[in-house]
Formats: C-alpha cells, sequence, structure tokens
C-alpha cells in the first residue's frame, strides 16, 4: 500500500491482486473484490459519458446499500466531487 492512496485506487489494487475474494457482504449476498471494481468502473465511465468533468459535483440520494458504495467509489474515480443525502 503506497502512502495517501485514495479508496478507489486501494479497491483496484485489491481487485488485481484478488479478485475472487469477499470485499463486501450486503443483504444475505456476498460481492468480490472484482465485481465491486467492475461496477465502480461502470458508473465512472457512465458519468464522464454523461459529460461530467474531473472537479464536478454530483449529488445523489440512495438507500445504504451496495449501490451506494459503488457509487461513492465511482464517483471517486471520475475525480468528481459527492454530495449524498441522507435518509
Amino acid at each position: 500500500m503506497k502512502r495517501n492512496q485514495l479508496v478507489n485506487e486501494l479497491l483496484e489494487e485489491q481487485a488485481n491482486k484478488t479478485p475472487n475474494k469477499i470485499a463486501l457482504r450486503n443483504c444475505g449476498k456476498s460481492y468480490t473484490f472484482k465485481e465491486i471494481n467492475d461496477e465502480a468502473n461502470r458508473i465512472a465511465n457512465a458519468l464522464i459519458k454523461r459529460g461530467f468533468k474531473e472537479g464536478d459535483s454530483v449529488s445523489f440520494m440512495l438507500d445504504r446499500n451496495k449501490t451506494l458504495i459503488t457509487t461513492f467509489l465511482g464517483i471517486y474515480q471520475s475525480r468528481l466531487c459527492s454530495n449524498s443525502i441522507g435518509w
């Protein structure tokens, strides 16, 4: 682990090292590092395709589950600023 790495960088590094290890358990399901990283990448790419640029802000409101985590990671991967709205 390098000093000052962002959480999305740590996830990607771990997904490369141990893709099939469980990263998250939620609502009775288990998700691997690869699955979490792939979904975060999909979200990051979707935001970039929609025209968001580094430093832009994006707001979202989600239940506290896997999607909330992968959305945060996708936002970090696309270098955006996040504003989550809690329930």
